[in-house]
Parts: C-alpha cells; sequence; structure tokens
C-alpha cells in the first residue's frame, strides 16, 4: 500500500515492476490460543473444529497452534469473534482445508510420510503446503513463518496484505486485530523490510517523500541485522556460527549525508558491541568542515576484523569511495566480502541504478553465488537515475 505521496499514474507508468508490500500487524499470540480454546469449546453450533480434540489429529491441531497462529493471526481460523472458518478434514486422513476466505481461496495443509522438507503446491490451483509427517515448526529460527507467508502470497490470510479489501479489514477488527493500512510509514517500512529478510529476498528498496523517517527506518534494519547475527555468533552450534555475518556497510553519495548517517550508525538500537569506521572523504564535526578521520583501516583490515567470531563493524562510505576500491581488485573484495557481509544499506538509493555502480551492488548481493547480504535502500526520488536498472538491482522489491 502506499503512503499517498505518488498519484496513480505514476505507479503504473514507473513503478508497474515493483512489488508494493504493507506492514505485518502486531499478533497477539494469547488473544490467539484463547480464541482457539474456546472454540474448541463450543458446543451447540456448526463447529468443525472440534474434530481437532480427536487424538488422531494431534499434529493437525498443533500446526495451527504452533505455526499458523504465530505467522498470521487469529483469523487464521475466525472471521469474527463467534463466526468461525470452515474446516475439513481431507478424505485420507493425511490433512485439512480452511475455507471461508472467500471464492477460490480454500487452503490445504497436507502431511506427508516420508518427506524430508516443506514443500508448497500451487499446481492444483489451491494454496497447498505439503509438510514432512512429524516435522516440528518450532524448530525453525522463525517457526515456520517465512514458509507460511511463501504459501499464503497473494492469498487473503497473508499478514502482509496487498491493498486490504472491506472483507479483510471489517474481519480484523471483529476478532480484534491491528488496522494495518492505519500504521505509520515509517512502522510499515520496517516491517515491509523484516518481512523482505525472513523471506530471504536478496534486496528491499523503501520508496517515500523527505520527512518521512526513511534514515530512522535503516537503522532499525541495521540493528535488527546485527542484533540476529550476534545471536548466531553466541549459539553452542557451530553450523549457526558460521552463518554469521558481521559486517554492515553504509553508503551515500555526498559527504554530508555520509557524516550524518557515521553519527546515526554509532547509536543503533541494540545492546551489542560494535565499532563503527566513516571510511573515505571527510568528516564535517562541530561546525568545523573539512577535519579529517582519523585514518580508518584499509578495507582488507575491516574484513579481517569482521572474520573474527564476537566482532560486530559498521562500516558507513561514500559509493565513490567503496565501489572503485573493489573494483581494483573485484575477485578478492567479492569473495571475502561474500563471507562477511550482512548488509549493504544505501540512503539515496537512486544512486544505485548508476552504471558504474550496480553490476557491484548485484554482484554482493547474489544469493545464487553464495552472499548473505541484504541489500536495503531508501529514497524519495527513484526516477533520478534508470528506474530499470534500480528495479534490477532491488529485484523489483520495493514499498511504495
Amino acid at each position: 500500500m502506499s503512503p499517498g505521496y505518488f498519484n496513480a499514474a505514476v505507479h503504473a507508468a514507473v513503478f508497474s515492476f515493483f512489488l508494493s508490500v504493507v506492514a505485518h500487524a502486531r499478533i497477539d499470540l494469547n488473544l490467539c490460543l484463547d480464541g482457539f480454546a474456546a472454540l474448541l469449546r463450543e458446543g451447540g453450533k456448526p463447529n468443525s473444529f472440534r474434530v481437532l480434540m480427536q487424538p488422531q489429529h494431534a499434529e493437525k491441531k498443533r500446526f495451527l497452534e504452533k505455526a499458523l497462529y504465530p505467522a498470521v493471526g487469529l483469523r487464521a481460523t475466525h472471521q469474527a469473534k463467534d463466526a468461525f472458518r470452515e474446516l475439513r478434514i481431507l478424505p485420507e486422513g493425511n490433512g485439512f482445508e480452511l475455507g471461508g476466505f472467500g471464492e477460490g481461496h480454500n487452503v490445504q495443509v497436507v502431511w506427508v510420510e516420508g518427506a524430508t522438507k516443506i514443500h508448497l503446491d500451487t499446481t492444483t490451483g489451491m494454496a497447498r503446503m505439503l509438510v514432512p509427517k512429524g516435522f516440528d515448526f518450532e524448530v525453525l529460527p522463525d517457526k515456520g513463518a517465512s514458509q507460511i507467508r511463501k504459501w499464503l502470497r497473494g492469498h487473503p490470510l497473508h499478514p502482509f496484505i496487498h491493498d486490504p479489501t472491506e472483507q479483510i479489514e471489517r474481519e480484523r477488527i471483529e476478532v480484534g486485530e491491528d488496522k494495518r493500512h492505519l500504521k505509520l510509514v515509517q512502522e510499515q517500512g520496517i516491517q515491509a523490510a523484516a518481512e523482505s529478510v525472513l523471506d530471504e529476498r536478496e534486496s528491499f528498496i523503501f520508496v517515500a517523500p523527505t520527512g518521512t523517517g526513511k534514515s530512522e527506518v535503516m537503522m532499525t534494519v541495521l540493528a535488527d541485522q546485527m542484533n540476529k547475527n550476534a545471536a548466531l555468533d553466541r549459539s553452542k552450534n557451530p553450523e549457526d556460527r558460521k552463518k554469521a555475518r558481521r559486517l554492515q556497510i553504509v553508503m551515500a553519495d555526498k559527504n554530508d549525508l555520509v557524516d550524518q548517517l557515521y553519527g546515526d550508525a554509532t547509536k543503533l538500537n541494540t545492546n551489542e558491541e560494535y565499532t563503527v569506521y566513516r571510511w573515505g572523504g571527510v568528516l564535517e564535526k562541530d561546525g568545523e568542515s573539512g577535519k579529517k578521520t582519523d585514518p580508518p583501516p584499509d578495507l582488507a583490515a575491516i574484513i579481517e576484523e569482521a572474520e573474527q567470531v564476537g566482532k560486530q563493524v559498521v562500516l558507513v562510505t561514500t559509493i565513490q569511495s567503496l565501489v572503485p576500491r573493489i573494483k581494483e581488485e573485484k575477485e578478492l573484495y567479492l569473495a571475502a566480502l561474500k563471507d562477511v557481509l550482512s548488509t549493504v544499506a544505501i540512503d539515496e538509493a537512486q544512486h544505485a541504478g548508476a552504471p558504474e555502480t550496480a553490476p557491484i551492488l548485484i554482484e554482493l548481493t547474489d544469493h545464487k553465488k553464495g552472499s548473505k547480504a541484504f541489500l536495503y535502500g531508501t529514497t524519495a526520488t527513484p526516477t533520478h537515475r534508470d528506474v530499470k536498472l534500480i528495479s534490477e538491482v532491488f529485484k523489483g522489491n520495493a514499498f511504495l
């Protein structure tokens, strides 16, 4: 959903290739579980969910409680406080179908004996999720929320709704959920970016007018990424520690903006210890323009520091300083950064569409080539560069 700054003609003519998403409402899990308990106790009305009380359906009941509710909220089973959806156990007994979402929007979950991973099946024209029998969603870092969102992409139950309808909004109010489209644009941007990270997308661009707090959203994304990777570093599981990426790179086109970002980066909302480097250009400090920074480490030394377990590093620099440096020894730096880079954040991200910059950013965040980095950009003026090239850099993932 758009914050209302860009008119429909601009959307149609310029941004048609962007995927616009909206915010995730806060899900009250206690509300969900209380509602489910009441649903299972309810008697005297048509109530197909009571079948889940039978022992042979324990796995289906556990999926609703432990996976579906935390991902999508009470609307999974309720249309209103005392109005329930339809649940049908499949003839084979190995799954169920949920209805009551509107024509053509029933969904199925099927447990498959011998399967080893979750599979999303769209071949039947219905959203079907095939789950290994006995699979425990709670072992996943997000309890399976990202898999469920992929399963429900484009469905009215998806927690990140595109263009909320009157029916969806009415249901949200009646079951006690937030009206997501009334949230502040900052919160919307943060949550939409969070969805992109959880769904393992490579990139995301936040397009909003000047003064809507895009830089604050960027710092929240950086803090969240840092917290996530610090937690991996502390894990007793060596496989988790291998996944940790300890370097966040923040870039902008102009030195004065980089100076501002440097100041913001020193005050991230995190309890983790981290080092911030201002690299390249000059730092304007205490009104004294042109004062040189202390000589920071070379890029190779910064990468080496980020390779150390327990270290968290933020590099703030200009695009003009970093991109040419990488190009000098492209293969060396791209390979080294792949193993340490968590986030590349760009303010005034229209500059990502520059022909000399775009290829480097694409390679730094190419998950098919082993990168785990997330590319995050903010801009109020995405059309000031080659819009198609910007779309290619950010893979069409945008909040508008």
